[in-house]
């Protein structure tokens, strides 16, 4: 726990220190623009994800089946627009690469076999494509 805490404070330090020496380069008005247009697209992607995702997990609900992978897919969609809504060049990268689609595949099917041993001691393959 403490490393993951430790983590969780060093990643904005990193991020910011990132920034500072990326801004020398490309200037202050750039990165100024760079923040701005991922702050945005952040929030555009967490919208979307909302519209987009509660319709379809009902619909799964109402005919009976459990929206696992669908849940666990809409909350890296949710977690890469939140990440992009952070300022920084790692926390960018770590949500553009949530958005290539076989990188998050391969993320899901990682979180449903590890929360699926976790909850029930047993590893039930979701077959999630």
């Amino acid at each position: 726990m403490k490393k993951i805490v430790a983590c969780l404070l060093l990643i904005p330090i990193i991020d910011f220190m990132l920034l500072l020496f990326i801004a020398k380069f490309i200037g202050g008005l750039t990165t100024f623009l760079w923040i701005t247009g991922t702050i945005f697209l952040g929030a555009y992607m967490i919208k979307k994800v909302g519209g987009y995702m509660i319709p379809q997990i009902k619909s799964q609900l109402q005919a009976g089946k459990l929206p696992d992978a669908m849940i666990v897919d809409g909350f890296y969609f949710f977690l890469a627009g939140v990440l992009l809504i952070i300022p920084g060049p790692l926390t960018d990268i770590a949500a553009l690469l949530l958005f290539v689609p076989f990188i998050r595949k391969k993320v899901i099917q990682i979180t449903l076999f590890y929360v699926s041993k976790k909850l029930t001691g047993k590893v039930i393959w979701t077959n999630f494509k």
